[in-house]
């Protein structure tokens, strides 16, 4: 077997394990059941706002086995739910197997031997066994850099890599839409279940889809990522920010869970496609290959801050119920679909008139190359 189909099947099958949670889909109805004595506005305040989970993106193959693993948690905590086969409780043993077996499997995962930053001269200097060939211990402290300069060079290096990517207005607009798409969408699906369960007490409807629910948005989701490949116009995250928008307030508004069920869905396939689009016109912007691990970090850490403040601004400062939570959800979705086509907008005024500019420039030399032609041949049509 080849070498890296090696690797990527083992990154694979840990991707997998590690977003194999049937607990997740059902983790409101655990905490607020039989089994721990918290409240729901504990729930909402108290408990939800603690570190979101952080996806990391290595590869397509490994966000597909990522997406694979939630497809597989959420169709089959569905139906060991509904066959009753668990409980709500029950499900969190699955979830622990899979961390555990996840965690035993990253033990297989290739090492790396030399980092783009830190460690960048591990195999300068190759250990070698031969008697000859070893060093005094003073010469290898000589060779060896100091822990100091070699923190310097790789800050260094990190700062010059961010300022000539972030320089780019291209990469700084793309970047600002997928920190943005990734803080809503991780805020929105956080509490989500809190939304639902409100909707069916209010309701008088009992269901509890929840999983076959997440099932639906992670094909979706994947669907949409696929789509993003096929529609890389500029102006296209405006309109997929506001239908985003408009389905997390119609989720709230209906009292109907499945109609909350509906928008969800909607959301988070948008969301896959919005991110995907992001990632692709960042990528293309990026003339250093190095860099696109560094970039994709920093865009996603300033996506989880994003997502903390708002957390603490809505939830533990306002104090804001359920409801106006999404329903300001709704409106920063709206408000970034706003910022983006004014963005969009400005930019083609100034790629208007810079073409504008050019065609006049192009007609004055024109213009001037047709009388310096005239003014050579009238000489030569008076001596004639």
């Amino acid at each position: 077997m080849k070498e890296w189909i090696k690797i990527t099947l083992i990154l694979c099958a840990f991707g997998t394990l590690r977003e194999i949670r049937p607990s997740e889909p059902f983790v409101t109805e655990f905490l607020l059941g039989e089994w721990r004595n918290i409240t729901e506005n504990q729930l909402n305040q108290e408990v939800y706002p603690v570190d979101s989970t952080k996806y990391a993106v290595v590869s397509s193959y490994t966000r597909i086995a990522a997406l694979t693993g939630r497809f597989l948690s959420g169709l089959s905590s569905q139906l060991l739910v509904h066959y009753e086969l668990m409980d709500y409780r029950d499900l969190n043993y699955i979830t622990f197997t899979a961390q555990i077996l996840a965690s035993f499997w990253a033990l297989w995962l290739p090492s790396v031997p030399y980092g783009i930053y830190f460690h960048r001269n591990v195999t300068a200097h190759p250990v070698t066994t031969n008697i000859e060939d070893k060093r005094t211990s003073d010469e290898l402290n000589v060779d060896k850099r100091s822990l100091r300069k070699n923190m310097w060079e790789a800050c260094t290096l990190i700062g010059r890599h961010a300022r000539a990517a972030y320089s780019r207005p291209k990469v700084l607009a793309w970047s600002a839409l997928y920190a943005a798409a990734l803080a809503l969408f991780v805020q929105a699906q956080t509490y989500v279940q809190l939304l639902w369960k409100h909707i069916q007490e209010k309701s008088h409807t009992p269901v509890a889809y929840n999983g076959a629910v997440e099932a639906l948005q992670t094909l979706l989701g994947a669907f949409g990522a696929f789509l993003s490949s096929y529609f890389a116009r500029a102006e296209l995250p405006a309109p997929v920010l506001a239908v985003q928008g408009i389905a997390v307030f119609v989720a709230t508004y209906i009292p109907n869970v499945f109609v909350s069920y509906a928008g969800y869905v909607v959301m988070g396939m948008l969301y896959h496609f919005t991110i995907t689009m992001a990632s692709a016109k960042i990528a293309s912007q990026l003339s250093d290959e190095s860099c696109f691990g560094l970039i994709f970090g920093i865009n996603t850490l300033i996506g989880t801050a994003l997502q903390s403040i708002l957390t603490a601004v809505l939830i533990q400062s306002l104090h804001l119920p359920i409801t106006s939570q999404y329903y300001a959800i709704s409106g920063l979705f709206l408000l970034t679909a706003s910022g983006w086509l004014f963005g969009w907008l400005i930019n083609s005024v100034k790629q208007k008139k810079n073409i504008n500019k050019l065609q006049g420039l192009q007609k004055i030399n024109a213009a001037q190359m047709a009388c310096s032609s005239s003014a050579i041949v009238q000489p030569h049509q008076r001596q004639a």
